[in-house]
């Protein structure tokens, strides 16, 4: 995932679709970049994952910092944050 993000400039936010041959092997068919379904049971993690990056990325922005934490959908977890709508 990380080599994929790096071979586009930096994706902090990507999907793979990828099928798994006859001969074993798996095959990348299509990169998404933010433009991705969110499916199976970690719906609301990957959602909650997604806004922290967004949030963290505007707050990095409006503080004219180069870089911000980048996480990616499959690997990113969440922990002690707050939610968009509590205060600060």
């Amino acid at each position: 995932m990380d080599h994929v993000c790096d071979l586009f400039g930096g994706l902090d936010i990507c999907a793979i679709s990828a099928l798994r041959g006859r001969d074993n092997k798996d095959y990348i068919i299509e990169i998404n970049d933010s433009c991705m379904p969110l499916i199976g049971d970690k719906q609301e993690e990957d959602k909650r994952a997604i806004a922290d990056l967004v949030l963290a990325k505007m707050d990095a922005a409006a503080k004219g910092v180069s870089s911000a934490p980048s996480a990616s959908s499959s690997s990113a977890s969440v922990a002690n944050t707050a939610s968009p709508n509590d205060p600060k």
